[in-house]
């Protein structure tokens, strides 16, 4: 017979008992319900609050995705055709003043190799071009410091100055680790900007001659002194330059008919172009392959960083000229255009006339900045890699993104005026009118 077991005693002996054990379970189920309720809500707006950051970051990324393949497009435009948007601000032209300036080029025999040459190395510059922006973006020194509402001050770094009163500067070009100054006394220096300022070389200019780098190399441009300089047929004088290593001291002649005010070099290659106020001449080395013939008064000349497109500064404005196609792609219209230069994104162009600095948005076709600052034609401006502030003097303007920019600010130390800033970590090059200084920016 199988065992049988003994039913257990019940738990509860009335029923009272029982439905009250009943009401305290469905008590502790109906809070632990109500938590579980409130986790779950919590969990939805915590949910909800992530979607929304994350569609807002998507947007953002879109439009930062958008606007470089907007600057790829216009530059590769630019290049191509000219092509750009025709919003207000700027105008394309094939040429100026209804005039095109191809028809005006004279060339030599070796232009042809000259452009296959420029095409290839363009290549080669924009691809480098586009790993370094892309490096740069949102990495500036100067973004930080505009988060503390003071304004921003010169701090000198110990033991840089370089002494000696040379006259007042003119002219400062960088070249990585080095600078040529000018001075409007005719001295001119070279300069490396090391840890300490050290004086390279030293050599006394003649009037109106340039400075320029090219492929490394510091030169000076001078025109060779009168005595004993050949007529023409006509009795009128020619002009003479020469081209000076400020390194090593070696000269070479220029064969130019050209009365040159401003020389400017491509950004790796050994080819320069030198400019009169009526027309410009290029030189690969020393021989040259074309000279092109202009209508309106040139003023300044720059080169992209694609080393096929220049910028030349007018009367009226800017005209953005392509070297292998030897015509205009695009005109920039300015009052009073006291000064130009490409930003190092390579579509902005900062402007300034005697009242303001602008800046110019190639993509857009128009400009995109106006900050009035002072003394603009006396002190010139300067600005960063990173498109993040541009000084005049000892007054700034400054942007975290690019497009929003402060009112001009004075900085604390206005006995110092900068001459430059160059560098990942943006260095200042500053004087007091007397003495030389390497400082930075600091709140």
């Amino acid at each position: 017979m199988p065992q049988l077991e003994e039913l257990s005693k019940p738990e509860y002996s009335s029923i009272p008992t029982m439905l009250t054990a009943f009401q305290n379970a469905w008590d502790s189920l109906s809070i632990e319900l109500f938590q579980l309720r409130n986790e779950l809500n919590q969990t939805k707006k915590e949910l909800s609050l992530a979607l929304y950051k994350q569609d807002a970051a998507v947007q953002v990324a879109v439009e930062a995705c958008k606007e470089r393949d907007d600057a790829r497009y216009a530059l590769s435009k630019l290049v191509v055709d000219g092509s750009v948007s025709n919003d207000s601000g700027g105008n394309n032209t094939n040429g100026i003043n209804g005039k095109n300036e191809v028809d005006d080029v004279v060339l030599t025999d070796d232009w042809d190799d000259a452009v296959r040459m420029l095409k290839e190395e363009q290549s080669r510059l924009l691809q480098i071009h586009k790993t370094e922006n892309k490096s740069r973006k949102g990495k500036s020194p100067i973004i930080p410091l505009l988060a503390d509402s003071q304004s921003l001050k010169i701090q000198l770094y110990e033991n840089t100055e370089l002494l000696g009163t040379y006259g007042t500067v003119s002219k400062v070009r960088l070249n990585k680790a080095e600078a040529i100054i000018k001075y409007d006394s005719g001295n001119v220096l070279l300069i490396n900007l090391g840890e300490q300022l050290e004086l390279l070389n030293k050599m006394k200019s003649t009037v109106g001659s340039c400075i320029f780098w090219m492929t490394n190399e510091p030169y000076l441009i001078s025109e060779v002194p009168r005595k004993g300089r050949k007529r023409k047929n006509d009795g009128e004088i020619k002009h003479e330059y020469q081209l000076t290593n400020l390194r090593t001291k070696e000269v070479q002649k220029i064969n130019t008919s050209l009365n040159i005010i401003n020389v400017e070099s491509h950004p790796s290659l050994s080819l320069f172009v030198v400019a009169s106020e009526t027309e410009f001449e290029v030189f690969n080395n020393m021989t040259s392959l074309f000279i092109q013939q202009w209508d309106g008064k040139i003023k300044d000349i720059k080169f992209h960083q694609d080393g096929i497109l220049i910028g030349l500064s007018t009367e009226t404005g800017i005209i953005i000229y392509d070297l292998a196609d030897r015509g205009s792609k695009l005109s920039i219209e300015c009052a009073e255009l006291l000064d130009f230069s490409f930003a190092a994104n390579g579509y902005n162009i900062f402007v300034s006339n005697p009242d303001k600095i602008m800046l110019y948005d190639i993509r857009k076709n128009k400009f995109t900045m106006e900050t009035p600052l002072a003394d603009l034609q006396k002190n010139g401006f300067v600005f960063d890699m990173y498109t993040s502030i541009v000084i005049s003097g000892n007054q700034y303007t400054a942007s975290a993104n690019g497009k929003v920019w402060s009112e001009p600010c004075q900085l604390h130390n206005s006995e110092y005026n900068v001459l430059a800033i160059w560098g990942s970590d943006s260095k200042l090059l500053v004087t007091d009118n007397e003495n030389i200084y390497v400082a930075k920016l600091v709140n």
